[in-house]
């Protein structure tokens, strides 16, 4: 906090799909901007076994997903 809410709605309306990064188990932020704005996203990354997640780790995990494009 604080949390822009209304940037925030403003970003994600123009976004094709919406995804979360995070480095707990319990999707702490997405649960947040879900209370702050009523946008429920669906699609994780997470990493809660203390190691860094890196940006390797999420090109590999969205290649997996059929998602990453160039």
């Amino acid at each position: 906090m604080p949390f822009k809410v209304e940037e925030f709605v403003s970003l994600a309306s123009k976004a094709k799909r919406l995804l979360s990064v995070e480095g707990n188990a319990t999707n702490q932020v997405a649960k947040i901007i879900r209370m702050e704005t009523g946008i429920n996203i669906t699609e994780h990354i997470t990493r809660y076994d203390g190691r860094p997640l890196y940006a390797e780790d999420m090109i590999t995990t969205l290649k997996e997903r059929g998602i990453h494009e160039r």
